[in-house]
């Protein structure tokens, strides 16, 4: 029985990579809101969503997904907002590694 219920967890959505891009796309929609540089937020929103429905059929759990996307985007924004405003070439990689990913 123990074997069944564990078959039974909740994915790790943190391993689905439609999942991490939801949460850059959403981060990016969140900074974009409230920065005189970005533009974009209503796009970034519609990928975000595009990529969140990918991750909810790869998961079967919708619940989970929200929660990360939610848990993960403002730290995507923070990720945007030192790019961005702060010029930081790290957060610049990173982020440009990412977006290559989640087109």
């Amino acid at each position: 029985m123990p074997a069944l219920l564990a078959g039974a967890a909740a994915a790790d959505v943190s391993d689905n990579p439609a999942a991490r891009c939801a949460a850059l796309w959403q981060g990016y929609a969140q900074y974009a809101e409230i920065s005189t540089y970005l533009s974009g937020a209503e796009e970034a929103r519609t990928e975000a969503a595009r990529f969140r429905d990918v991750a909810v059929r790869e998961t079967g759990d919708p619940a989970a997904v929200e929660e990360w996307i939610a848990r993960e985007a403002p730290r995507r924004a923070r990720m945007v907002e030192a790019y961005v405003y702060a010029s930081d070439r790290q957060s610049q990689e990173v982020f440009e590694r990412a977006m290559s990913a989640c087109r």
